[in-house]
């Protein structure tokens, strides 16, 4: 639909009406696909943009530092700096004393991209066709707060009748309105 949008110059609700005039007239048929669409939320789009918090602080961490000096530098506030110092804990990649330490599995994670920024990059994506390594992150991701929905959407694909066919090789010399 969305191409006969751009080619007829006719907006959404027009192009609607007509394919539906012409399903009434059996010219042309009308499927409809439900999809699930796991789109970035604003956090997502933003995280996209600038990194997500654990990377932030990940980032951050060349030497030990204190709490204050990692909000600082990663620019956090104090919910992003909790659920950033939890993520990495539970990721083996930090240890927290008197200051945030980085562990070797730390040093290992600056290297390589996350799993969840590789998933934030491929979005849009249709939930079915997710990986199976990529349904925990999806299951994961969801849990925080407005990184990504699900989005229900409707492909309608329009293929010719048989009228339609023979329709499209008439030469049709006037306007007919009905």
């Amino acid at each position: 639909i969305n191409s006969i949008i751009k080619l007829s110059d006719l907006n959404e609700t027009q192009v609607n009406r007509a394919l539906l005039w012409l399903r009434e007239k059996k010219v042309l048929n009308i499927l409809e696909d439900k999809k699930e669409i796991i789109e970035l939320d604003s956090n997502g789009l933003l995280y996209l943009k600038d990194a997500l918090l654990e990377r932030r602080l990940l980032n951050s961490l060349e030497k030990p530092l204190s709490l204050q000096e990692i909000k600082d530098r990663a620019c956090l506030n104090d919910d992003e700096l909790r659920i950033s110092l939890g993520l990495l804990k539970r990721r083996d990649a930090i240890d927290i004393k008197d200051k945030v330490y980085l562990k070797e599995k730390g040093k290992l994670l600056l290297k390589i991209e996350f799993a969840e920024e590789k998933l934030l990059k491929k979005l849009p994506i249709e939930l079915s066709n997710l990986k199976n390594e990529e349904n925990f992150v999806f299951s994961e991701l969801k849990k925080r707060r407005n990184i990504i929905k699900v989005e229900q959407k409707i492909i309608k694909s329009i293929s010719l009748t048989e009228l339609g066919n023979k329709l499209l090789l008439k030469e049709i010399k006037e306007d007919f309105l009905e």
